[in-house]
């Protein structure tokens, strides 16, 4: 994940430790579903959250691809958790 990335994330109420398994979580699955067949099934989750208005200037994945993961089901659950 991008440093920016992280310190967007670092920028509003966190511990520490949650906001690092979120990184290293979400920096796992990008590695381990580039070798998952194309015909896979994906959702797409913002990095940034949308939820509580925290990052309403990102929320359009459009304009920012960057704050978009791919995940599975049950990795986007676990990101949301």
């Amino acid at each position: 994940m991008k440093n920016t990335t992280i310190e967007l994330l670092k920028s509003k109420p966190h511990n520490p430790h949650f906001l690092n398994r979120y990184i290293k979580f979400l920096d796992s699955c990008r590695i381990k579903n580039e070798n998952l067949p194309s015909d896979c099934y994906y959702e797409t989750h913002h990095i940034l959250p949308k939820a509580k208005d925290w990052f309403p200037e990102y929320k359009d994945l459009r304009k920012y691809k960057w704050n978009s993961i791919k995940l599975t089901a049950r990795q986007h659950i676990i990101a949301h958790i």
